[in-house]
């Protein structure tokens, strides 16, 4: 099973990013795929993902605005 570690990143506040995280989730379990989702907005980070997390995962991707970008170095 892949396992995928995913940022989204975003300057507003709402509801987008959960939303994009939810549907991601869904396909994600769809695909037999493992995900792991750290959201950022101007409030703070949901669910941040840590040093292990990001380590095990085959690959990070990184969407919108994200900061502090070096802790995904090698994986994205």
């Amino acid at each position: 099973m892949a396992k995928l570690a995913v940022v989204i990143g975003v300057k507003e506040t709402g509801s987008k990013p959960l939303i994009a995280a939810e549907a991601l989730k869904k396909a994600a379990g769809a695909a037999g795929t493992s995900l792991s989702i750290e959201t950022q907005t101007p409030t703070g980070v949901t669910a941040p993902l840590d040093a292990a997390a990001i380590a095990a995962a085959d690959a990070v991707l990184i969407v919108g605005d994200v900061a502090d970008e070096a802790r995904f170095a090698g994986k994205t």
